[in-house]
């Protein structure tokens, strides 16, 4: 069996923003470390670089040179057709997906799933949706791949679904009626002070994210896992309902609710992008302010519904968080949050998250400060779904105001 690895790149995240694939490290983009890191524990392996046909991307190709692998540009928007014609390129049976972005990926714990492949005859060998996804890949047969993209060629709502085409790996890994599907048991165990090493070297990756820069862009909302949150949010929110949408960052949810719900009030605690969301998003019923999301202004019961999306992460003390969001939300209010899910989460990568949750750490928090789960979304990769499957990289809540 003939195994690739295909190494996801590119200029632009979904957003539009700098990725941080191509982030500068140690003089290198990240992407050209990822690389390294897999020809130094397998040499000689075939890798591909596949990356969005784009004039910004041709500055991976000195790169590429220089490792000595090869380099595919591809569909923009089709992630799928991308990882098959990369795989293609170097003749592969089966390819080993790797983000260009994930530095830290363990060679470790990729070397079981290659292994478990070669063995088993599986259509897919991955670590499960809740493992920090930073640290893993995802090793799936070429023949799965050209069965989805086959399943799309006859189907046309499939077609149109952008989360699967984007996340096609995770959409076979969900689908185990279709495809052959293995998740790894085995998983690695670090110690405290190997993820405080690796969240230490990590700052020097993700340092553009802080409170006055959340690049979250407008150029492509519908395939903005961010978005996508605020779209399910809606769901739950009436023509008169009163809204406040804590931590709004640069205000395109709240501007999007305003258009369904009688008003809503986005806060945040950075004054700067306050100041733009107030230039950018002018409406009657939307107003922008400055404000603590665990010490706000508020009247008790000012709100129908809450949102705060990718928040809980970034605050200090969660549970004053909860109680000031349950004190200003009216009784039998909704609540609606979204967060990272991370089963070893007690030490994020990501220097300005403190904490990120196991998916039943979560549900106990939010039910023991008041809040009744009604609904819990998770996000297996980007805006991918599955209703009634909770694990994933990301998960969303809708909670009812209880107790009150």
């Amino acid at each position: 069996m003939k195994l690739v690895f295909v190494v996801q790149a590119n200029y632009y995240n979904w957003e539009g923003s700098l990725d941080f694939s191509v982030k500068p490290l140690y003089d290198k983009p990240v992407f050209y470390w990822v690389v390294k890191k897999i020809l130094d524990a397998w040499p000689g392996a075939a890798v591909v670089i596949a990356a969005p046909d784009l004039e910004e991307n041709r500055v991976m190709q000195p790169h590429a040179d220089e490792l000595g692998v090869k380099l595919y540009y591809g569909a923009e928007q089709n992630v799928l057709d991308r990882l098959i014609e990369a795989g293609r390129l170097s003749g592969a049976e089966s390819i080993v997906r790797v983000l260009g972005q994930h530095y830290f990926f363990d060679t470790d714990l990729v070397g079981k799933m290659m292994e478990q492949m070669a063995t088993g005859g599986y259509d897919v060998v991955k670590a499960p949706d809740d493992f920090e996804i930073k640290f893993t890949a995802e090793v799936v047969k070429m023949s799965a791949l050209e069965s989805l993209q086959e399943m799309i060629g006859t189907n046309a709502e499939l077609g149109q679904r952008s989360d699967v085409l984007i996340s096609p790996v995770h959409y076979i890994a969900s689908h185990s009626e279709l495809f052959n599907v293995s998740i790894l048991t085995d998983l690695p165990v670090y110690t405290t002070k190997e993820l405080y090493a690796k969240r230490e070297e990590a700052a020097k990756i993700y340092d553009m994210y802080d409170g006055d820069h959340i690049p979250f862009l407008t150029a492509n909302p519908s395939d903005s896992a961010l978005f996508r949150h605020y779209e399910i949010a809606a769901e739950y929110i009436d023509s008169d309902s009163v809204v406040l949408d804590i931590a709004c960052g640069d205000g395109y949810g709240s501007s999007y609710l305003a258009g369904i719900a009688a008003k809503v009030v986005g806060v945040d605690v950075s004054e700067k992008q306050v100041e733009a969301a107030g230039e950018r998003y002018r409406a009657a019923n939307l107003g922008f302010f400055t404000g603590d999301a665990t010490n706000t202004s508020f009247a008790d019961g000012s709100f129908d519904v809450i949102t705060s999306m990718e928040t809980i992460e970034h605050i200090e003390d969660d549970k004053a968080y909860l109680k000031e969001l349950w004190r200003v939300l009216k009784p039998n209010g909704r609540f609606i949050l979204s967060t990272p899910q991370n089963s070893i989460g007690s030490v994020p990568l990501i220097p300005t998250h403190v904490r990120e949750y196991a998916l039943e750490e979560f549900k106990e928090l939010l039910g023991a400060n008041g809040f009744e789960i009604v609904r819990m979304v998770g996000f297996k990769a980007g805006n991918l779904t599955i209703e009634g499957d909770a694990v994933g990289s990301g998960m969303m809540a809708i909670c009812r105001k209880s107790g009150a």
